[in-house]
């Protein structure tokens, strides 16, 4: 792999190692699987978004200041979630402990948030507040936050500037009420699809399963002696761009197996 990366005309890639690990402590990471440990607090698992401020040995010994508790608490609260910082974070539900994630983050008081499929292992409601969280800090705060996402329906909702590739190029860079259905279309190859037998897919921008339209989900034909429901407001595989189709708890593509929404 060649290339740069430039942010705000620093060439990270090229920076001292000295000066890398400054800048690291000032871009947050939130994990589609959270990466929490567990065992730990809710208000200890934010506290490690303050490691990057430390020297090494008062970060293995957990020894905070005042500040860095004061910022962890900070950030608790702006998740709803300051009742539950000395709970274990895994009594938490999974939408509690992505906000928790998002808390750690922010308590790095980044000016950059990398977010990878922040909502994949949640249901629709919890997805939308965890994706509004993400929509507040920007906002307030003015991170610029940069989310991988293949829920098209929320990156419709939430983005302000949508880029899309396909095969591995650059198909799309613009705002998403520029992104037309015959856009999408086109970046999923739709038509191809069609030809090659993939069913009969609508070509409409998807929107989220409202909590009417799962509960008239209709059972279609047992796969595997198990009734998957049609859920015609599913949302859309971003990988193939096929509708998916509802089993359980979860979205699931046919093509490729990509699941969405699994609690």
């Amino acid at each position: 792999t060649t290339g740069r990366v430039v942010v705000h005309g620093t060439d990270i890639t090229r920076l001292p190692k000295r000066e890398l690990q400054k800048y690291r402590r000032t871009v947050g990471f939130i994990f589609q699987q959270f990466n929490l440990v567990s065992r730990l607090s809710t208000l200890d698992n934010v506290l490690h978004g303050r490691l990057g401020y430390l020297p090494t040995w008062r970060g293995l010994l957990g020894l905070y200041s005042e500040t860095d508790y004061q910022i962890a608490r900070q950030q608790l609260e702006r998740v709803d979630l300051a009742a539950k910082e000395n709970a274990r974070v895994d009594s938490l539900s999974g939408g509690q402990q992505q906000r928790v994630a998002i808390a750690r983050a922010m308590a790095q008081q980044p000016t950059l948030m990398l977010a990878d499929e922040p909502a994949a292992n949640l249901d629709p409601v919890l997805s939308e507040e965890v994706m509004r969280t993400l929509k507040r800090f920007n906002e307030q705060d003015g991170v610029t936050v940069v989310i991988n996402i293949h829920a098209l329906d929320l990156a419709l909702k939430y983005a302000k500037r949508i880029i899309a590739f396909r095969r591995g190029r650059l198909v799309y860079d613009g705002p998403p009420e520029h992104l037309s259905e015959d856009m999408v279309d086109d970046l999923y190859e739709r038509k191809e699809m069609l030809e090659q037998g993939y069913g009969d897919q609508t070509a409409v921008v998807p929107t989220a399963p409202s909590a009417e339209a799962v509960t008239k989900a209709e059972p279609i034909a047992p796969v595997g002696g198990a009734a998957i429901p049609v859920d015609h407001d599913a949302p859309m595989c971003f990988e193939c761009g096929i509708k998916m189709k509802r089993a359980g708890a979860c979205h699931v593509c046919e093509s490729c197996g990509t699941t969405s929404g699994c609690s």
